[in-house]
């Protein structure tokens, strides 16, 4: 957990994105220390849904949570975790299933996909916006954010 601020109250700042991270998988709630209940299965439109009531209702404190790229998404990754392939004390209960990404692209004709990645051992794909996934919330970090030693 050294590269992350918790703030104590199901949120962390990744020091070395700027990123601040929900710890639990959307369908999940923060409760004494740890994620509890079933990660979500959503689709496109429904996790759009999410980060709207997320965002209205002012959950996690804030009102400007988003779906994040691949690339962010990608950079809590960790490659030297098995099953799944995630900080574990960071984000505790992730599904090994796939996460949207509100990184698009189209495909033949007029049908958009998003990248989805695997916390798991399947890595990325693609995603028709009509498959149900997993999602997790992201902002970027108010004020400066400190670099741990040896950057």
């Amino acid at each position: 957990m050294a590269d992350f601020e918790d703030h104590g109250d199901g949120t962390l700042t990744d020091r070395r994105t700027g990123l601040t991270w929900s710890r639990c998988s959307a369908g999940q709630v923060w409760r004494e220390g740890a994620c509890s209940g079933t990660p979500a299965e959503l689709d496109w439109e429904a996790a759009l849904a999410y980060l709207r009531e997320v965002n209205e209702h002012g959950y996690f404190f804030y009102a400007d949570w988003r779906m994040p790229n691949l690339r962010e998404l990608a950079s809590i990754s960790e490659v030297n975790c098995r099953d799944p392939r995630i900080n574990a004390e960071a984000f505790p209960a992730t599904a090994q299933g796939f996460y949207w990404s509100s990184s698009r692209k189209l495909v033949e004709g007029p049908e958009t996909v998003a990248f989805a990645l695997s916390f798991g051992a399947e890595g990325l794909r693609t995603g028709r916006l009509g498959e149900r996934l997993h999602l997790r919330v992201v902002r970027h970090a108010d004020g400066p954010v400190t670099r741990p030693s040896g950057f």
